[in-house]
């Protein structure tokens, strides 16, 4: 109805050529005088702007529309830089969030009274030892707990005499026959590596048994380092079934194997 009556008083739209309208507006024989006239005048020249600029926006947008509600077109919505700004920073954390989540190993008990767990590293997953005091958020030397939080994984230790190198990006010494670790807590040393022989109490990294076959050493109590508030708590290897550490993270080498070679600089533990 309404291309009819812009027909009518000689208006037409070409719709391949919106500039048309515009002429015709010119050529037009209306009588201005008739209000009903003026106002169909005035809706054909607001037609006329509407294909025009929208032709321009699809010649700017390679001849597709960005979005279409019904028959009305959108530009879609401008940010501003302040909103870009933020966006780029919700992504990036974000992201920071996903990279966090690969790089962390989460350990949790299997129940409050289980001195098993579970190790979870991305798609890794497997079973584990903890200390014969459960889990403690209050940990004290000698007191056999697995310290809850979170701890990065420094380097790893192992008997070059029985395996071969781990694979990873940590890190990796094979440990020699003097290697020991003070847990002394009046001691200079305390928490520390040393070498043998040494007056302070301490703890002997090469051993009979395989459990330090491979050691990886975790920065807990380390910075810094509080008297009494534990000690030499290792990422190790466990004994057959499973048993209770003094306090330590207990996986077999085959496992142990999996998880370091994925494992790097910014990989830590999350014991709890």
């Amino acid at each position: 109805m309404l291309n009819q009556r812009l027909a009518q008083i000689g208006i037409v739209i070409d719709n391949q050529n919106p500039a048309s309208g515009h002429e015709a507006l010119r050529r037009s024989p209306c009588d201005h005088a008739d209000p009903s006239c003026n106002r169909v005048a005035l809706i054909g020249r607001r037609i006329s702007l509407l294909h025009g600029s929208l032709h321009s926006r699809l010649r700017e947008n390679n001849g597709q529309p960005r979005t279409v509600t019904g028959s009305i077109y959108h530009h879609a919505p401008v940010m501003t830089a302040g909103e870009r700004g933020k966006g780029s920073e919700r992504d990036h954390m974000s992201e920071k969030a996903e990279n966090s989540r690969k790089a962390g190993m989460r350990v949790r008990a299997l129940s409050a009274q289980s001195r098993t767990g579970l190790l979870q590293f991305g798609p890794l997953r497997a079973p584990c030892a903890i200390g014969r005091g459960g889990l403690s958020w209050r940990k004290r030397e000698g007191d056999g707990a697995s310290p809850v939080g979170q701890y990065r994984l420094i380097e790893v230790l192992y008997r070059a005499d029985r395996i071969t190198r781990p694979v990873t990006r940590l890190p990796v010494r094979a440990i020699r026959r003097d290697d020991i670790w003070c847990d002394d807590p009046e001691s200079a040393h305390y928490n520390r590596p040393a070498r043998a022989p040494l007056a302070a109490s301490h703890e002997k990294l090469w051993r009979d048994d395989h459990l330090y076959d491979v050691i990886v050493v975790l920065d807990h109590n380390r910075k810094p380092r509080v008297r009494g508030h534990g000690s030499a708590v290792f990422f190790h290897l466990a004994r057959p079934g499973y048993t209770p550490t003094e306090g330590c993270i207990a996986v077999k080498l085959a496992d142990m194997r999996r998880l370091l070679a994925r494992a790097g600089h910014d990989t830590y533990m999350r014991i709890g």
